[in-house]
């Protein structure tokens, strides 16, 4: 028996083809939502500096504040040749913004630091993630960011030993806790935070639209 092919149908051949130009468009589509729709979640964390430090071994790292008002801190930065220009130019920014910072060297070289800002800071100069996590400080808190130490560096206790330089400076100007906060996903980091004494206080899940708006539980930004 012979069953009739309508010569509509397309071939085999035609619909693999047509099968392919799918998954491509389907990839492509993906591909700009990841650029234009970003998903986060954050742990905010707080230490209270009444707790003990966990002891750090020897490190090469030697440290130098600076209040982010001191003309000398431009200049410790522009004299950091070796770090990315990109990365140069967001320390310029938190600079003129007078936020401050605890560098950590190595022989007069920049090779980590640890931000930070307190409730003086309002207005325009106040740190935006104090709004996007719903952090108000207090006048004896302060919050910790961009916290940053080279690759080379990293392990044998160097992280924990900056953490720790970082927590005594601002114990010593008189803050009692500090805020900050770790990606969900960074479970290196999450890990670092808790053995050096940090605590989750809640989780703040947002959406970044084309890098420009994000919405989060805690409002809309720009």
């Amino acid at each position: 028996m012979t069953i009739p092919v309508s010569a509509n149908l397309p071939s085999l051949a035609t619909r693999l083809r047509t099968g392919r130009w799918k998954a491509a468009i389907a990839r492509y589509y993906r591909r700009v939502l990841w650029r234009l729709v970003r998903f986060h979640s954050d742990i905010v964390m707080s230490k209270d500096l009444a707790d003990g430090d966990i002891a750090s071994p020897g490190s090469p790292l030697s440290y130098r504040a600076f209040n982010g008002r001191d003309p000398a801190l431009l200049e410790a930065i522009d004299a950091a040749r070796h770090l990315d220009a990109d990365d140069l130019e967001r320390l310029r920014l938190f600079a003129r913004r007078g936020y401050s910072v605890l560098f950590a060297e190595v022989d007069g070289r920049i090779v980590g630091f640890v931000w930070w800002v307190d409730s003086r800071l309002s207005g325009e100069r106040a740190h935006p993630h104090l709004a996007r996590y719903g952090i108000r400080l207090q006048p004896r808190e302060a919050y910790a960011f961009d916290f940053f130490l080279e690759p080379e560096f990293r392990g044998g206790g160097n992280a924990n030993a900056l953490l720790s330089a970082f927590d005594g400076h601002v114990k010593t100007l008189g803050f009692q806790r500090l805020w900050g906060f770790v990606a969900s996903d960074n479970k290196p980091a999450r890990w670092l935070y808790s053995l050096c004494g940090w605590r989750p206080q809640k989780t703040i899940n947002s959406v970044e639209l084309g890098s420009y708006l994000l919405f989060s539980q805690t409002g809309f930004f720009v």
